[in-house]
């Protein structure tokens, strides 16, 4: 999410969590998701970037799931 801090982003992250958790599907009923968070560094490779969320997906799911995981 370009320009907004980082904070924000978090925050974001974790209302998106909820609202989903909170959404009952008409067929398949409740769902939750695991959300992976960092931020681009300036002159940073975009494959080091996606490592880093990647990790930060499958930690959230390792570790409980239907979670927000921030590196």
């Amino acid at each position: 999410v370009p320009n907004l801090p980082f904070d924000d982003v978090k925050k974001l992250a974790e209302t998106l969590r909820k609202a989903f958790e909170d959404e009952k599907f008409e067929v398949s009923g409740s769902h939750t998701i695991s959300v992976g968070v960092t931020t681009a560094v300036a002159g940073e490779h975009v494959d080091v970037f996606c490592m880093r969320v990647y990790d930060a997906l499958y930690e959230a799911k390792e570790t409980g799931k239907n979670r927000v995981v921030v590196k």
